[in-house]
């Protein structure tokens, strides 16, 4: 089995431990507090969460992303979806579900029975506070954390604001339900959780989910790939956290790839970095292909620019001259454009790639 998941929900066997993490999130939630976890995407919340979080507080899960929510309505069966599974695990369906396997009762629709009181998706707002009201029942029977992940996509719904204000209301009277609002936009996370005006407003706890330390991380990295007796150099080991700045969910793409390319007993070093790049880019440089297909010819010049300097300042006139753009407005609409789409990440004035691994994949076509 590969030692290295990334791109899923993975368990503990394949997460580097965070012990320190694990008691500070522990000790708001096992009093009930509302906790707001900022990180990064791919950081591992979510696995994390599902698989040393909730088993530790020996609580149900009832987990939402709202991720690819579009509207009121979307979050509502995405409620209902999650009470569902939620039933599905408590300890009365579970029995329930025992007495009708002894009684070979396999035509009963076990997800019907589930959804049972539950109102039926609808964009009637009113529906969603209901569905919540249904949750916090849940909890009374038996307890549950609350997991909104993604929680500052809700700005983007048309309603977003009432919707924030409806889901306030309701969940500050979940008395010692514990919630986690998982975010990986610190702008749009603060503005909910600490603008006065906003109905948040100091409503969770701020805990960062941040990098794991490069000493502790190399040593678990370095124990998986002991598994067959395979070592890794202190250089290589920079260079990984170097290209994937330690993000989490890319260090392990990067070591499933080297996993793949290395043989029985082998020092990796350096220069094992490229084959294992390519390893990764045969999976995916049609996605690659497809970005540049959709981008405008200015967003392309950025990009370029962009993966050869990406220390360059965009809004500097260097970096106009590298890209071939004429001003600097031009250069930030095509940045931002690609912000847009999920291609690059914005923090304050500065631009990065989402996926480190596309833009090694750029260099390595205008390089070589």
């Amino acid at each position: 089995m590969k030692p290295f998941k990334f791109g899923e929900v993975v368990t503990s066997e394949f997460q580097c431990p965070r012990p320190a993490l694990l008691k500070n999130l522990l000790a708001h939630l096992g009093d009930g507090d509302k906790v707001l976890l900022l990180g990064e995407r791919r950081m591992g919340k979510t696995s994390f969460i599902c698989h040393a979080v909730a088993p530790a507080l020996k609580q149900r899960l009832f987990m939402v992303s709202l991720w690819d929510v579009k509207s009121a309505g979307d979050l509502a069966a995405q409620v209902r979806a999650a009470l569902i599974r939620l039933r599905r695990e408590s300890p009365v369906f579970q029995k329930a579900k025992r007495f009708l396997a002894t009684r070979m009762a396999a035509g009963i629709d076990l997800g019907a029975l589930a959804a049972q009181t539950l109102p039926a998706d609808s964009g009637n707002p009113e529906v969603l506070e209901q569905l919540l009201d249904e949750l916090y029942a849940e909890h009374k029977n038996s307890p549950v954390l609350a997991v909104w992940d993604e929680f500052q996509e809700i700005l983007k719904l048309p309603d977003g604001n009432a919707l924030i204000g409806r889901l306030r209301n309701a969940i500050q009277h979940f008395s010692g339900m514990a919630h986690v609002f998982a975010g990986s936009d610190r702008n749009r996370m603060h503005g909910i959780f600490n603008d006065p005006a906003s109905p948040f407003f100091k409503g969770a706890v701020t805990i960062v989910f941040d990098k794991i330390e490069p000493a502790e991380f190399a040593a678990w990295i370095r124990k998986r790939f002991a598994r067959a007796n395979v070592t890794v150099t202190d250089e290589l080991m920079d260079g990984i956290f170097k290209m994937t700045a330690s993000v989490s969910g890319d260090v392990q793409q990067l070591c499933s790839a080297l996993w793949a390319v290395a043989k029985q007993g082998e020092r990796l070093d350096s220069r094992h970095l490229k084959p294992a790049l390519r390893e990764i880019w045969a999976n995916e440089s049609r996605s690659y292909e497809a970005i540049i297909e959709e981008a405008t010819s200015i967003q392309w010049r950025c990009l370029k620019a962009l993966a050869l300097y990406p220390d360059k300042p965009v809004a500097g006139a260097e970096f106009g001259k590298l890209s071939g753009v004429a001003t600097p407005s031009s250069v930030a609409r095509a940045l931002n454009g690609l912000v847009a789409r999920n291609v690059l990440n914005k923090t304050a004035a500065t631009y990065a790639f989402i996926n480190p691994f596309f833009m090694e994949w750029i260099r390595n076509k205008l390089v070589s």
